[in-house]
């Protein structure tokens, strides 16, 4: 082989409308949807501010996880935890919070409006964040964080890895 023959082609980076289109199909084999949520004046602001608390850098995360964790409380948990209540006077929504959301993130969100008797998905995501804002940086934390699985060891599982280990230092004795 030549060393000609060894040199790789360099691809040739991606166009806007390239990265775009293929953005584009990966929404579409997730199922997800563009969101854009007008919601009042101030309410980015007290996003951005949650975020920060509990270290989320994407909008769409932060509410995603808040709309995730709050549904997982069941119905009677996310109500004592939203307290909904209806702003009145405050009809002007200048700001816009654009978020994709998967399928059943949307699910989730639904079944929320739907509890708490909100029919307006902007109005939701608003109440949601001041409601989370109002709960302060450790209040808000918990409603903010990934969900952590737990593993669990299997007795069989448990046994083999010590019968492995014993063999191991066996093994590891016999060649010092």
């Amino acid at each position: 082989m030549t060393g000609l023959a060894r040199i790789r082609k360099k691809k040739a980076p991606m166009t806007q409308q390239e990265r775009s289109a293929r953005s584009a199909e990966k929404r579409k084999a997730m199922n997800e949807v563009e969101l854009r949520l007008s919601v009042v004046a101030g309410t980015r602001a007290l996003l951005s501010e949650l975020m920060e608390w509990s270290g989320i850098e994407e909008q769409a995360e932060a509410i995603t996880l808040a709309i995730r964790n709050l549904h997982g409380k069941g119905r009677h948990g996310a109500l004592q935890t939203l307290e909904y209540q209806v702003s009145i006077g405050e009809t002007d929504r200048p700001e816009e919070i654009r978020m994709r959301a998967r399928p059943g993130t949307m699910q989730a969100m639904t079944e929320l409006m739907e509890w708490a008797g909100i029919s307006d998905r902007g109005e939701f995501v608003e109440a949601l964040i001041k409601r989370l804002h109002a709960l302060g940086g450790v209040g808000s934390i918990p409603l903010l964080s990934p969900p952590r699985h737990t593993y669990q060891i299997s007795e069989n599982v448990a046994r083999k890895l010590e019968r492995e280990g014993r063999k191991e230092s066996i093994l590891i004795g016999l060649d010092e």
